[in-house]
């Protein structure tokens, strides 16, 4: 491949790259190993389709056959020389920077990586600060803990109607940097959980000209590059590294996610180090296989794929425009934000038509159609290039069918998603290496908490350790506890430090 200059097609358009992006060399290399019928004499036990186990061998077929171990074949996913090697590369140079790393661990992996790598060195004995949104997802608090940090957030503003958190502006991060001057590291969220985004471009200039690294949280932003009308991702916005999830918006399979570094402020070798503390020491070759061929696709079909996937997005726009009674997140948005939505994510607000977003999933669910999220403004649907005609004509239908189901309208603050105010007492690492005990919901106002408790999806904490536990605190989880996983739904009780 060397130097050469290849061109992908994307829709009419030429995507220059350096590599050759048909080209998929850990396919290459484990297919070659499968086809030579060596003895497999190595991990894993099934040692290939053979000893698949029923009715996982009918229902997968040849999968089996490529999951292997670390072999010369294969490549060693913590110190890569061969195909692994070749793969990541490619990857880089989609992307156009200097290092990419593939994650089979998620994008929690690569957050907390890029927490460690990023303060690593910084600490002088004391635990450091690092700037977090408010509604960051809770593997960024549980990296906090791993690192020893002190997690700092900007204001947060929510749109009225809906009360989904905003992205912060630039002001509301100029607060946070005077107050905090000694701030070590930003986590940036590009897009939210709901498909918004913020300036980031100079809020990444502001957090440099202070010297701070900062990190995107771009789980749900893999494909922004190649939508029709593109939105700047983090690499594009000047940050220093970029998680993205591929196998929420591409087409690789869950749990897989990759990492990019810019070459920036956070050094390479640190997050190379932190990896190998983080990750699995198996990884799965089919899960690696799958950010390869996703890689692929979008090097090679991304913006055609997507382009067609915006299409029918906007005629199903189009078609609740004209509800009296369902309206979209994006009417409700400032133009500016509006102009910076993710057009994949439609969230539906359905109190106008008189029932809660659980209500509307509901009824969704029982007429064929699962949405990703609801709560009690709306459902949230995703769209990918993996919805086909098909599935937009069961959604048209099933819309529709939601639109006729009106009943009253209901209180328009009832039940809407509710952010505290909370005060941290200790540092999350303090807290969850304290002496704890389990209260009751009923007696944990005034107490410490000593564990994350958020709500799924998306993930996002009500509370994280080391915060006081409050009033409200204890009416929103109670709202929540068929959202929260672990056992509090069925012991009504929270973990707190036992002062």
């Amino acid at each position: 491949m060397g130097s050469t200059n290849h061109k992908s097609i994307m829709k009419g358009k030429l995507m220059n790259t350096m590599l050759n992006q048909d080209h998929l060399p850990l396919w290459e290399a484990i297919s070659a190993y499968r086809d030579k019928g060596a003895a497999r004499l190595h991990m894993p036990g099934h040692k290939g389709s053979a000893g698949f186990p029923e009715p996982l061998r009918s229902a997968w077929g040849t999968l089996a056959d490529f999951d292997i171990t670390e072999l010369a074949e294969s490549d060693d996913l913590y110190d890569p020389v061969g195909p692994l090697r070749e793969s990541q590369r490619l990857l880089a140079d989609l992307y156009g920077c200097a290092e990419s790393f593939y994650l089979v661990n998620g994008a929690s992996v690569g957050l907390i990586a890029a927490l460690l790598a990023s303060t690593q060195g910084q600490s002088n004995g004391g635990c450091q600060k690092v700037l977090l949104p408010r509604e960051a997802h809770r593997s960024l608090w549980h990296g906090c803990v791993l690192a020893d940090l002190w997690p700092v957030c900007a204001e947060i503003f929510v749109e009225e109607e809906s009360a989904v958190a905003l992205p912060p502006s630039l002001e509301a991060l100029e607060t946070v940097l005077m107050a905090n001057p000694d701030l070590k590291a930003a986590v940036m969220l590009h897009p939210s959980f709901y498909g918004l985004t913020g300036d980031l471009q100079p809020q990444v200039a502001l957090l440099h000209e202070h010297g701070i690294p900062v990190i995107v949280d771009e789980a749900h932003g893999a494909h922004m590059r190649f939508l029709p009308q593109p939105l700047m991702d983090g690499l594009q916005c000047g940050a220093d590294v970029v998680i993205q999830s591929p196998h929420k918006t591409a087409g690789s399979l869950t749990q897989t996610a990759w990492m990019h570094s810019s070459g920036g402020l956070i050094d390479s070798a640190n997050l190379h180090a932190a990896l190998r503390l983080l990750h699995t020491s198996s990884p799965s070759f089919p899960l690696l296989l799958s950010l390869e061929a996703a890689r692929r696709q979008l090097a090679l079909e991304g913006t055609q794929l997507w382009s067609d996937t915006m299409a029918r997005v906007a005629r199903l726009q189009l078609q609740i425009a004209r509800s009296d009674k369902l309206t979209t997140l994006s009417g409700w948005l400032p133009p500016v934000l509006g102009k910076r939505r993710d057009p994949s994510k439609m969230y539906i607000l359905t109190r106008g038509a008189g029932y809660s977003g659980h209500k509307a999933a509901e009824l969704l669910r029982s007429w064929g159609v699962s949405a990703e999220l609801a709560d009690a403004g709306g459902v949230l649907l995703m769209f990918s290039p993996g919805d086909t005609d098909a599935t937009f004509e069961i959604l048209s239908e099933t819309l529709a069918r939601l639109d006729e189901y009106a009943l009253p309208a209901i209180n328009p603050l009832m039940g809407l998603n509710k952010w505290p105010q909370l005060q941290r007492l200790l540092s999350p690492r303090q807290a969850w290496q304290s002496t704890t005990k389990a209260v009751s919901l009923t007696q944990a106002t005034g107490r410490i908490v000593a564990e994350v408790i958020a709500a799924y999806p998306p993930g996002v904490p009500l509370i994280s350790p080391g915060e006081l536990i409050t009033d409200e605190v204890v009416e929103i989880i109670t709202e929540m506890l068929p959202r929260i996983p672990g056992g509090i739904k069925e012991t009504l009780q929270i973990k707190v430090v036992d002062e």
